[in-house]
């Protein structure tokens, strides 16, 4: 299992049973890509996350992100939590 790109997992204020996730290659994108889509959050609702390989989308927390891009060889180190600039590698992000 490997890290495949940075997640947002997004709760509906109206309705918290309901969730979605957005994904891209940072969580910048993520939130402005949500922006551009009318979805409304706040700090009550959302996660952020990364998304695996697996199929069907998996989305982890940066905490077990962190373990999984580590065992799978994407980072060098073990960090306590991942970011999504931990993939920024001569100017681009790169997953692999």
């Amino acid at each position: 299992m490997k890290i495949a790109r940075a997640a947002i997992k997004f709760f509906e204020l109206d309705n918290p049973n309901k969730e979605r996730i957005y994904f891209g290659w940072n969580h910048a994108e993520i939130f402005q890509n949500m922006k551009n889509d009318g979805i409304i959050y706040d700090r009550t609702n959302y996660e952020m996350g990364f998304i695996t390989n697996e199929r069907p989308i998996h989305f982890v927390n940066r905490t077990e992100a962190a373990k999984i891009a580590f065992e799978s060889g994407q980072t060098k180190k073990l960090h306590n939590e991942l970011f999504s600039e931990d993939f920024w590698k001569n100017g681009q992000f790169d997953y692999s």
